[in-house]
């Protein structure tokens, strides 16, 4: 059986409770009776019906997890002309500012906001509910400082540090985080490997 192929015309068609399809990556997937099981809530879902949802799904969740999630049963075909421009990491990389001009945490800042979605930076600004963590944060990193020494060997120099028994290249650890896809679709795996 020859796989159905949908135009943006015939995606719209299914918005409705009873017929609601929705295209990911170029994939049209049945999401009938769905939206009341979705954990970000079901207007989210509703809101996408008989249309390409790319880029919401890319920002929050993994490439995969849709076809793992709905299996073959709820497989309805490929979308002929998917519009989804990925043109977000070939933005970012126009966009970078040479590492060498950053040189501490506001370049780093400023450097991040000029290429982050909104909805990143809000997300990673945002603090969470009284913002002491986020506070704690910049006055510690404020107390690390790079003093310059006179008359000192620096020829051979190291910032390496060990921590529990592993070598770090950095004494800067991090921690997991949700949604970290919203600033980069591989920050998971970054975020993963470590600094």
């Amino acid at each position: 059986m020859a796989t159905k192929r949908f135009s943006l015309q015939e995606l719209a068609e299914h918005s409705r409770e009873d017929s609601a399809f929705i295209a990911i990556n170029g994939v049209v997937w049945d999401c009938t009776c769905f939206a009341e099981k979705h954990p970000g809530g079901a207007e989210v879902i509703e809101s996408a019906w008989g249309k390409n949802a790319s880029q919401p799904y890319n920002e929050v969740h993994s490439p995969g997890l849709v076809e793992s999630f709905f299996g073959e049963e709820k497989f309805m075909g490929i979308l002929e002309n998917d519009g989804f421009n990925e043109n977000g990491p070939q933005r970012a990389k126009r966009c970078l500012q040479p590492i060498q001009n950053i040189v501490n945490l506001l370049d780093m800042e400023k450097a991040a906001g000029e290429i982050l979605t909104e909805r990143a930076k809000v997300y990673i600004e945002d603090a969470s509910n009284d913002g002491v963590t986020a506070r704690l944060n910049i006055q510690c990193f404020q107390k690390v400082l790079f003093r310059p020494r006179v008359l000192r060997p620096v020829g051979s120099i190291s910032t390496e540090v060990e921590i529990l028994g592993k070598t770090y290249g950095l004494p800067i650890l991090n921690a997991p985080v949700s949604l970290s896809m919203i600033a980069h679709p591989d920050a998971e795996i970054a975020l993963a490997k470590g600094l």
